[in-house]
C-alpha cells in the first residue's frame, strides 16, 4: 500500500513540474512577441536635427527634382535649402509624428524579390518618387517611396535598412509630398511682440528720407527721432501686432531677378525690429498688383529670399511720426491735483483744495476784492478730468518761429490753465482760433515749444466763469430747524398766492392756500406740492449761479425780467436760550420758458437759475389759467326729439 502511494506522489510531482514549465514557456514566448518592433522606425522618439525631402520629377505637377532641407536651430525648424526661411513648426511636427507611428502592417524581404526574378525597379524603388532622409547626431536613415500597389490607396516603401519592402497607406505619401509653401512659416518677423524693444521706420523717396525710431522705456513707448516725445503706447502695440502678423506670399529668389523689379538696393521703406540680442530688418520694394490688390515686393535684409506682402500695412506707416505720437497733453492723477488756476484777458480765478473732498473758489468780486467761497466739488473734478482728456487734433509745428508764435496768438494767450500738485505743474496755453474751423484753437502745453491745435470741446473757453464752480447748495437749514410758515406774494400787487402755516411745528399739518381762483382749503395734490417745495427749500440746491450780487436779471436780449413773486419763509431754530425765529426772502421771475426761471436772494446777495423740480412745484402752486374776457359759456343743449314730442 505504501509503495502505491509513493508512486502516486511521484506522478503528481511530474504533472506539477510539467505545468510550471508550460506556463513559463508561454510567458517567454509572449515576451519575445512583445519585443518585436511594431513600427518601421522603432519605438524610440525621432530626435531628428535635419530632414531632407527629395521629390522626383516623376510625380504629377513636378517639372524637376526638388530637394528641401530642414535644419533644427535653437529648437526651431528652419528651411535651409533651396531658400533660407523659418519652417512651419506644425507641418514639420505632423510629418515626424506620421513617421514615428508608421506601422509594419505588411512587408516582405528584398532578398525574396530578387529570388523571384524581380528587382526594386518593379516596385518603383530603384528611382523612388520620394526619398526622405532623417539625420540625428551624425547618423542618417532613409525611406524611399515607390509605386502604388495594385489594390490602390497604398504604396511600396523601402525601409531604412533597405532589406525589407513595406506596404504603407497613401496618407504617408501625401504627408511627404509637401512643397515650400506648405513647409514654410508665412510670417515675416519671428521676434515675439513682448520681446520687441525698438522699432524703426525709414521711408525713401526721390527727394528726401524720413526716419522715425521708437524705444520701449518701462512699458512706455517713446519717439526718439526726429524728436523726443512720448508715443501712444496702445497704438504702437497695435502696430507691432500688425507687423509681426505680416504674411508673405509667392516666394521667389532675388538672385534670379532678370526684370529688375526686385531692386532692394533702393527700397522705398525699411522696417526694423529689435529684440533680445537680435534684429530683423524688412526691405520693402516696388509696388505690384497681386490677386487684384496692391502689394509690394519685399525681403529680409539677412536673406536673399524675396516675397510679396500686402500693401495695406505699408501704406499705414506713412506719416508714422504723427500717427504714433501721443496726442494727450497731460498725464497726471486727478486726485493729486490741489490747485487749478485760470486766467483770460477778462477774468481769472483759482480753485484750491482745502481738504480731501472740499474745494474753494477764489475770485474777485465787483469791487475787485478777493472772495473765497465753497466750490461745487463735482464741477471742479469735471474740469480736472476734462483737462486730462485734452488731446491734440493736429501737430502744427515742433519748432515755431517767433512770428508764428505771434500769429498763433500764443505770445499774448487768450486763456491759460495751470494745474499744480506737490512739486509739479501742468500748464496749458491757448491762443487764437485756427483758420480750419471756429472750434479749434492753437495751444502749447507744459512750456514746451510744440504747437498743437485742440478742440474747444466741453470747456467753451469764452464762457468760463468762476461762478460756474460755486457750490450749487446756496442754503441749508440745520436738521433741528422747522418751518413755521411759508407765503408766496405777487410783488407788484402784494396779493398772497400761497399761505402755509404749520400746526405747532408739525410741517405736514394745517395747510391753507389763499388767493385768486384758489379755495381756502387745499386739495391733496396742492398739499403734496407745498410740502415738496418746503423740503427743497430746506436744502436749497439751484441749477447754476448767475451773479454773485442780487441784481435785476436781464434776459439774453438785454430786457429786464421783473420779479414776479416773493417767497417768505419763517423758520424756527431751537436753542439753549429758547427758540430763535429767522425770516428768509426769495424773489422769482415768472417762468421764462419750459426749463428757465430765475431767482434771487437779498440776504445771500446772489442771483441764480432754479432747478427744474423747483420750477415745476412753484408753477403748480401759483399758475392761474384765466379765461379771456370775451369768453361766454356755451348754451345748454336741447334734445330735438323731446322738444318735438312736447
Amino acid at each position: 500500500m505504501g509503495f502505491k502511494f509513493t508512486i502516486l506522489l511521484l506522478i503528481l510531482n511530474v504533472l506539477v513540474l510539467a505545468g510550471i514549465f508550460t506556463l513559463n514557456s508561454k510567458s517567454e514566448l509572449k515576451k519575445d512577441i512583445e519585443t518585436i518592433p511594431k513600427f518601421i522606425l522603432g519605438s524610440k522618439n525621432l530626435d531628428a536635427d535635419t530632414i531632407e525631402i527629395i521629390t522626383s520629377s516623376a510625380l504629377e505637377g513636378i517639372t524637376s527634382d526638388l530637394s528641401i532641407l530642414l535644419t533644427k536651430e535653437r529648437e526651431q525648424w528652419v528651411i535651409t535649402h533651396p531658400i533660407k526661411w523659418n519652417a512651419n513648426f506644425h507641418a514639420v511636427n505632423k510629418l515626424l509624428n506620421q513617421l514615428q507611428f508608421l506601422e509594419k502592417e505588411v512587408s516582405f524581404p528584398v532578398e525574396e524579390v530578387v529570388k523571384s526574378g524581380q528587382s526594386l525597379s518593379d516596385y518603383g524603388l530603384e528611382k523612388p518618387k520620394i526619398i526622405l532622409k532623417i539625420s540625428s547626431l551624425g547618423k542618417t536613415i532613409s525611406l524611399k517611396v515607390g509605386l502604388p500597389t495594385e489594390i490602390g490607396n497604398q504604396f511600396y516603401l523601402l525601409g531604412p535598412d533597405e532589406e525589407n519592402i513595406y506596404i504603407v497607406q497613401k496618407q504617408l505619401l501625401e504627408g511627404l509630398n509637401l512643397n515650400l509653401e506648405q513647409l514654410r512659416n508665412p510670417q515675416v518677423f519671428d521676434i515675439p511682440i513682448f520681446e520687441i524693444s525698438s522699432l524703426g521706420i525709414s521711408s525713401y523717396n526721390q527727394d528726401s528720407i524720413s526716419k522715425v525710431s521708437l524705444t520701449n522705456d518701462e512699458q512706455q513707448w517713446k519717439i526718439q527721432t526726429p524728436i523726443q516725445v512720448d508715443a501712444n503706447s496702445a497704438k504702437v502695440q497695435t502696430l507691432l501686432n500688425d507687423l509681426t502678423s505680416i504674411k508673405s506670399k509667392l516666394l521667389t529668389h532675388s538672385s534670379s531677378n532678370e526684370t529688375g523689379v526686385l531692386d532692394f538696393q533702393n527700397p522705398i521703406m525699411k522696417i526694423t525690429l529689435e529684440g533680445n540680442n537680435r534684429r530683423q530688418e524688412l526691405l520693402v520694394g516696388k509696388e505690384l498688383e497681386s490677386n487684384g490688390k496692391k502689394a509690394h515686393y519685399a525681403k529680409l535684409e539677412s536673406s536673399d529670399t524675396a516675397f510679396i506682402i500686402d500693401a495695406a500695412i505699408i501704406d499705414s506707416l506713412n506719416g508714422a511720426q504723427e500717427k504714433l505720437r501721443d496726442k494727450k497733453l497731460f498725464k497726471y492723477n486727478p486726485s493729486d491735483i490741489d490747485i487749478v488756476e485760470y486766467s483770460s484777458s477778462t477774468d481769472s480765478f483759482t480753485l484750491k483744495k482745502v481738504k480731501a473732498d472740499s474745494w474753494q473758489v477764489i475770485f474777485k468780486g465787483s469791487d475787485e476784492a478777493l472772495q473765497s467761497k465753497d466750490a461745487d466739488n463735482e464741477a471742479v473734478n469735471n474740469l480736472i478730468t476734462g483737462l486730462l482728456e485734452v488731446s491734440a487734433t493736429r501737430f502744427i509745428t515742433d519748432a515755431p518761429s517767433q512770428d508764428q508764435i505771434t500769429t498763433f496768438g500764443l505770445d499774448k494767450p487768450n486763456f491759460t490753465f495751470s494745474l499744480s500738485e506737490k512739486d509739479k505743474k501742468y500748464n496749458l496755453t491757448i491762443g487764437s482760433k485756427t483758420n480750419e474751423t471756429k472750434d479749434l484753437y492753437y495751444a502749447k502745453a507744459n512750456d514746451q515749444s510744440y504747437v498743437y491745435s485742440i478742440e474747444e470741446g466741453i470747456f467753451q473757453f469764452q464762457g468760463i466763469d468762476p461762478l460756474a464752480y460755486l457750490n450749487k447748495n446756496i442754503d441749508k437749514l440745520p436738521p433741528v430747524s422747522s418751518i413755521r410758515s411759508m407765503k408766496v406774494f405777487e410783488t407788484k400787487t402784494g396779493e398772497e398766492r400761497v399761505s402755509y402755516i404749520a400746526n405747532q411745528g408739525k410741517e405736514s399739518e394745517s395747510v391753507e392756500v389763499t388767493g385768486k381762483n384758489k379755495s381756502t382749503k387745499t386739495n391733496p395734490e396742492e398739499n403734496e406740492n407745498i410740502l415738496a417745495l418746503i423740503k427743497e427749500l430746506k436744502t436749497f440746491n439751484v441749477e447754476s449761479i448767475i451773479s454773485n450780487e442780487f441784481i435785476d436779471y436781464k434776459d439774453p436780449y438785454g430786457e429786464i425780467a421783473p420779479w414776479k413773486y416773493k417767497l417768505e419763509l419763517v423758520i424756527e431754530l431751537p436753542g439753549g436760550q429758547g427758540v430763535q425765529v429767522l425770516t428768509k426772502n426769495y424773489f422769482f421771475t415768472e417762468r421764462l420758458g419750459g426749463i428757465t426761471q430765475i431767482g434771487g436772494s437779498p440776504e445771500l446777495n446772489i442771483l441764480f437759475k432754479l432747478k427744474q423740480s423747483t420750477i415745476d412745484l412753484l408753477h403748480a402752486l401759483v399758475f392761474d389759467r384765466q379765461l379771456p374776457p370775451e369768453y361766454r359759456p356755451p348754451l345748454p343743449t336741447i334734445d330735438a326729439k323731446k322738444s318735438a314730442s312736447e
